[in-house]
């Protein structure tokens, strides 16, 4: 007969079971505490009797190897949570600061013997018995004897070979038991090993998805930060032509910047295994760099990394050896190993500086913001005019600035290719000028498979690049390709997720599939990260319309105008929103102030289109689509697919405007 002994732990009001991995309360309510915690928590109770310091902690459920001091601090933390208690007045795990932890709370062990419950030696611990006053409190299972042998369980031969007979059961009992125990015991001792070997070096570690930080800037000094800053995008550069990485985009990471964030937050929050974080400091004409890679999952440290140190014109060759040694641990290889990562950066510092600007100013997605924009990277260039970066964001920001409606299409991407080919003749294998050129054959020349082609190049340099996904997945709706734009906008998100109008377009292909339940959904998610953007707003204003929001959409529509600095665009939504809700003069006040903005300045001819579908004069309508065809209004791209230009959709007229667009009918 098998015997097993299975033990369970009263701890108050609370019932821990080793064997099930269950935490409840008396009234079998089951308490949720994740596996790590969990077995913390047993550890401490089996351990009562002493102070469990940090390090026994470190080897006994991290291998040895050094975490983060808020993991473990979370780890007993969660415990806590669990068991309703706090630090100031523990009643079950208390802290003993610089020492470690004890198990001081009340204490009953149960052991439950082949399916029976069989209680002994049960004690309850008084929280204040001093730890050498302590009786063991570990008892051994009671005695198995075997049955004694009667006339009747051998009616037949003598009662020497009935002895014999149970002798030699017994015999053959006690081995069995003896083998047993010698099974469990060898096998307890191999599990034992399993779980204490030591995790496999980083070296023989895939790691798939990686977030690098912003590297410290040590100390804390404003004239060295474009080190730091230039370090950590180049890293990211570096990593992002990898195919198979995911690798987050400099936008999301950025904002750590200056922070000391858990590590399980940030892999929550990304969606990556692992962050590569750091520092940077300069003394004199000598740079030291500090990195490491970290598990987001349990906050250890599974590359220590290198302390390099390098004069500060040795600046540029050290971004290269940094990926080039990490990539070695990850066991995956970077394209173009041959070419060091120089062109990323600008030797001249305060041209990077002056780079990063721009792009912080390209993000914001305003009317002002991309003007500054444009003054940053032309600035840039004037610093270093080999700068194919600072090439590549003006290219960006002379594409946004049509696509806004802010100025014609004619001149801002004559700009933008003219910026795209000088960065790809200063550095062919970037991946963000082909990208702005496959806009810019997009949006104004309408050649819709340059673009596409102009797209895929971009995205092979860069698999991790989020715009390209972007604004692939964009033209991939105005093609109808709703599916497809679906999948590249996700992805674009999951490389850049804390992007605000990377957010935003994700809902982009509900709104235009008249999907606007699921589209609010998105465009919300995009309004958590900034309330403010515009947008978002705009978008959310115009899904809550088609749904008969009415004062929902127009106080909506009110808040983006406001936001974006009165942009073309989102006064021509809230006019066109007017109009449709009956308020004409309101609607045609917002119509006397476009056209006269037109007169002196540039509004894109499509948005004033829209207002007169809005007020019902389609003749008017089509002559500013006319107009807008002549002067190739970006804004004709999205023909197909905007919800109010219906009314024009059954004329001859539109067909024939869609078809000398070249967009599928």
């Amino acid at each position: 007969m098998t015997v097993q002994i299975q033990k369970t732990y009263r701890l108050g009001e609370f019932e821990l079971d080793p064997n099930k991995r269950l935490l409840r309360r008396e009234d079998g309510r089951v308490i949720h505490l994740s596996h790590l915690p969990f077995r913390v928590l047993l550890y401490f109770v089996e351990n009562r009797e002493r102070i469990v310091t940090r390090q026994e902690l470190l080897d006994q459920f991290w291998d040895g190897r050094d975490v983060y001091d808020i993991t473990l601090t979370k780890c007993v933390g969660a415990i806590r949570k669990a068991l309703g208690e706090n630090t100031e007045t523990p009643r079950f795990i208390e802290t003993r600061w610089a020492e470690g932890y004890r198990y001081i709370g009340p204490l009953e062990e149960i052991q439950r013997v082949s399916g029976g419950t069989k209680e002994k030696g049960v004690r309850e611990t008084d929280p204040d018995e001093s730890l050498d006053s302590k009786a063991p409190l570990v008892t051994q299972p009671a005695e198995i004897l075997p049955a004694r042998a009667t006339a009747h369980d051998h009616p037949a031969g003598t009662a020497s070979e009935t002895a014999q007979g149970e002798h030699r059961r017994r015999s053959r009992r006690g081995f069995v038991v003896f083998a047993s125990l010698a099974v469990l015991i060898i096998g307890g001792m191999l599990l034992a090993f399993v779980l204490r070997r030591p995790a496999p070096p980083p070296s023989l570690v895939t790691i798939r998805s990686l977030a690098v930080l912003p590297l410290k800037n040590v100390p804390d000094d404003p004239n060295y930060e474009y080190l730091s800053d230039g370090i950590t995008e180049s890293l990211i550069s570096a990593f992002s032509q990898i195919e198979n990485m995911k690798v987050i985009s400099y936008g999301s990471v950025a904002r750590y910047k200056g922070k000391n964030p858990d590590p399980t937050e940030v892999g929550r929050q990304l969606g990556v295994v692992s962050i590569l974080e750091g520092s940077v400091r300069r003394e004199g004409e000598r740079l030291r760099v500090t990195i490491r890679l970290v598990s987001t999952e349990d906050g250890s440290v599974l590359w220590a990394g290198e302390t390099y140190e390098r004069s500060i014109n040795d600046f540029a060759n050290l971004h290269d050896e940094i990926a080039g040694q990490l990539a070695s641990k990850l066991q995956v290889t970077l394209p173009g190993r041959e070419r060091p990562l120089v062109a990323l950066h600008s030797g001249d510092p305060d041209a990077y500086q002056l780079y990063l600007k721009g792009r912080f100013f390209w993000n914001k997605r305003t009317q002002d913001g991309i003007a500054r924009s444009i003054e940053y990277f032309n600035q840039a260039i004037t610093r270093d005019p080999k700068y194919a970066m600072a090439y590549a964001g003006l290219a960006d920001s002379y594409v946004l600035q049509s696509l806004w409606g802010n100025t014609s299409s004619r001149e801002s991407n004559a700009k933008a290719r003219d910026a795209a080919e000088k960065a790809m003749v200063l550095d062919e294998t970037l991946a963000g000028p082909h990208v702005a050129l496959g806009l810019i054959k997009e949006a104004h020349d309408w050649d819709w498979i340059g673009a596409e082609r102009e797209y895929l190049r971009g995205l092979k340099l860069n698999p991790n690049y989020a715009t390209a996904h972007q604004w692939y997945g964009e033209f991939l709706v105005f093609m109808g390709r709703t599916e497809e734009s679906l999948r590249a906008l996700r992805r674009a998100r999951e490389l850049d997720p804390l992007s605000p109008i990377i957010n935003t377009q994700v809902g982009y292909p509900y709104y235009c599939a008249r999907q606007y339940d699921a589209a609010i959904v998105e465009f919300r998610k995009a309004l958590e990260l900034d309330p403010n953007f515009a947008p978002a707003l705009n978008y959310l204003a115009r899904s809550y319309h088609s749904i008969g929001m009415v004062d929902e959409a127009l106080a909506t529509f009110h808040k983006a105008v406001e936001n974006s600095g009165g942009s073309p665009v989102m006064k021509a939504r809230l006019g066109s929103a007017y109009a449709a809700t009956g308020k004409t003069v309101e609607a045609r006040r917002i119509l006397r102030e476009l056209e006269d903005e037109a007169r002196t300045g540039y509004v894109a001819p499509c948005l004033i289109a829209a207002l007169y579908v809005g007020l019902g004069d389609k003749e008017q309508a089509f002559v500013w689509l006319e107009k807008a065809y002549k002067e190739r209004d970006v804004l004709l791209m999205t023909l197909n697919i905007e919800s109010h230009l219906d009314p024009l959709r059954s004329d001859s007229r539109f067909h024939d405007l869609v078809r000398r667009v070249g967009l599928p009918e």
